[in-house]
């Protein structure tokens, strides 16, 4: 019988509306940290670090949640750690990744160590499913990779950012979490070619913004055809690549128009154009509001 299964053990339990989370209350601990993003920012992320754990559990422990919140992904260093998900289980043992999509439904227990030492990085964000999609991590799997403890020492990197609660730390927090992201992607397997075709087109996109980038440009930076990435866009994405740089230029202005101090005219040649009216026209025909208008009224994020 699983040890999530034993109600008649005492456990603590916490609740918010549907979410729900038990956990037995004999669990000992020989180290245990925890760091959560509680950075005073405006405007929403594509994908931030919620959250990084890393713990040292001893002997029978337990743990159940009905869904996540958050992506997770979590390294087994020593020992190992029983999940179960519904019908199917999984021993993640030292050496291996467990990669967790959001609203999944979990439990975990001690596996056959006296000890288990993991460490955890919770994502959360406004395009987190549309860009694990892209990096094909929005899926239950675990890996086994020798550079566990080169991946954990970059999310411990990550918490010791979030540790610091300071807005200027933000976008190197982004960064990070970003680069291990993709360095997640490249662990699994049967990776397509396309996904990573869109992946390198889509990294190339969203950088560089103040100079000019076309799609021939694109295509031979990618060594692609301009049909094959202008259709692979519109397959995955539903809108064409340009568009694309468009749409993440303006994700760009909206955040520097809430955070930062920069003129307009400033923000508009920072994005790569010349002309702050021709800048102001575009921000107001993809988001539906003039740059002043998010300046002066924050809520409309």
């Amino acid at each position: 019988m699983r040890k999530t299964d034993k109600k008649h053990e005492d456990f603590c339990q916490a609740a918010s509306g549907k979410h729900e989370m038990q956990w037995s209350k004999k669990a000992e601990y020989q180290t245990r940290r925890r760091e959560t993003w509680m950075i005073p920012v405006s405007g929403a992320f594509p994908f931030y670090p919620y959250c990084m754990e890393e713990e040292v559990r001893l002997r029978d422990y337990w743990f159940m949640e009905n869904f996540t919140r958050f992506w997770l992904a979590i390294i087994a260093l020593e020992g190992d750690i029983l999940f179960h998900f519904g019908n199917k289980d999984i021993r993640l043992s030292a050496g291996e990744i467990l990669f967790i999509p959001k609203n999944t439904g979990y439990s975990f227990e001690n596996g056959e160590s006296e000890s288990s030492h993991k460490v955890v990085l919770e994502v959360i964000g406004q395009n987190l499913n549309s860009d694990l999609e892209t990096l094909g991590l929005n899926r239950l799997i675990s890996v086994r990779s020798d550079r566990c403890e080169v991946l954990a020492d970059q999310i411990r990197a990550i918490g010791d950012l979030i540790h610091l609660q300071q807005p200027s730390a933000v976008p190197e927090l982004l960064g990070r979490t970003y680069r291990i992201l993709v360095e997640f992607s490249d662990l699994l397997p049967e990776k397509k070619r396309t996904n990573n075709l869109l992946l390198r087109a889509q990294m190339l996109l969203e950088s560089n913004f103040e100079t000019r980038l076309t799609l021939p440009q694109l295509a031979r930076k990618l060594n692609s055809r301009e049909e094959k990435i202008n259709r692979l866009f519109k397959e995955k994405l539903g809108i064409t690549p340009m568009r694309y740089r468009i749409e993440k230029k303006m994700e760009r202005a909206r955040h520097l128009l809430v955070v930062t101090s920069l003129t307009i005219k400033e923000i508009s040649f920072q994005l790569g154009y010349c002309d702050p009216f021709y800048f102001s026209s575009e921000f107001r025909r993809i988001t539906g509001f003039s740059p002043s208008q998010v300046r002066n009224c924050k809520e409309l994020l």
